[in-house]
């Protein structure tokens, strides 16, 4: 076995091992590219614990969170691959439909001050507040207190925060990027977009903001993702290659 962020070996030559483990079909299209037959790629998702994200009772009062605010989250390292840049451009256009429309970026990074001086420019203080970093086990919470869960990211191979979202029921928008549309596979999961693209994101921001979602469906289908059914295909990989 080898890690997946470990395909070729220093001359450049597809590794020895004889079976590779990646999280997304267009991570497995990449090694194909770089040499890997396709007979050694196993594809497992990444998972999550269903024992943190669930249902939460009493989000939005515990973070004093206004009942009456339509409330967007995003969570992840401030960094310009995750996009945030693009979508507080689109509060910005997404405001002025629903001037009750609240968006929290969880997360910190090298990216924060630019992000702060772009909020303030726009004139979005109060309408798009950066939380920073938080422990991982509060990020439930938040995503219990959200209405939408988007992600904006320019680049993402398999993009597990998605996931924890779906299990707190939520729906999504999110770029159309390498392993995001295998996540996102039906519409009554969330709204793919193009990427780097400010205004078609606030429309589907608007849009899903504004849709009767199957909040159930979401949570129900999330659990093919828990970390333990996630766990049993890995094993299932082992058992396989020490039998032969």
């Amino acid at each position: 076995m080898e890690k997946e962020g470990n395909v070729c070996s220093k001359k450049g030559r597809p590794p020895k091992a004889d079976r590779l483990i990646t999280p997304s079909m267009s991570n497995a299209k990449k090694m194909q590219e770089i040499g890997i037959s396709a007979e050694k790629i196993s594809i497992i998702p990444n998972g999550f614990d269903s024992s943190i994200f669930k249902h939460v009772e009493m989000a939005r009062e515990r973070l004093k969170i206004p009942s009456d605010k339509k409330v967007l989250l995003s969570v992840g390292n401030l960094e310009k691959v995750k996009g945030h840049r693009y979508l507080i451009e689109a509060m910005k256009i997404v405001h002025e439909t629903k001037p009750e429309a609240l968006c929290y970026i969880v997360g910190d990074g090298p990216e924060r001050k630019r992000l702060e001086k772009q909020v303030k420019n726009l004139g979005l203080a109060g309408v798009v507040k950066l939380v920073g970093a938080i422990p991982h086990d509060e990020i439930p919470l938040w995503m219990n207190a959200c209405d939408i869960y988007v992600q904006s990211s320019i680049s993402e191979s398999f993009c597990i925060v998605l996931i924890e979202a779906m299990a707190c029921g939520k729906p999504l928008v999110a770029t159309e990027v390498e392993g995001m549309p295998e996540i996102i596979q039906n519409n009554k999961l969330g709204l793919l977009v193009p990427p780097a693209d400010p205004t078609t994101l606030a429309n589907a921001i608007l849009k899903a903001l504004e849709s009767d979602w199957d909040r159930e469906y979401i949570r129900k289908y999330a659990k093919r993702y828990d970390i333990v059914n996630v766990a049993n295909k890995v094993i299932e990989v082992y058992e396989n290659i020490a039998e032969k």
